[in-house]
């Protein structure tokens, strides 16, 4: 996390969120993964996150209580591409 002042805002009971979303190398698409931390693992774990990335990505960091309300959402492009009738462009 770039910005300690913003973290220092975001964490509760000693914790944070990261919340993930991008796309892997097999074309699949997800929206807010949460992962709840100890806020002295925020550093490690994104730049982990970023160190074995497939694929695009983007992570935030959120408040714990504000985060468990994300929903996680997941998409499949090839099998979509398939069942839209063009398999050829994802």
């Amino acid at each position: 996390m770039s910005n300690e002042t913003k973290q220092a805002d975001l964490v509760e009971s000693g914790m944070i969120a990261m919340v993930t979303s991008g796309m892997d190398c097999d074309c699949v698409e997800w929206e807010n993964e949460v992962t709840i931390m100890p806020v002295g693992e925020a550093q490690t774990a994104e730049e982990s996150e970023y160190a074995w990335a497939d694929g695009p990505l983007t992570v935030k960091w959120m408040k714990p209580s504000e985060a468990l309300k994300l929903l996680k959402t997941t998409r499949d492009r090839i099998a979509s591409a398939h069942e839209d009738g063009h398999p050829w462009s994802v």
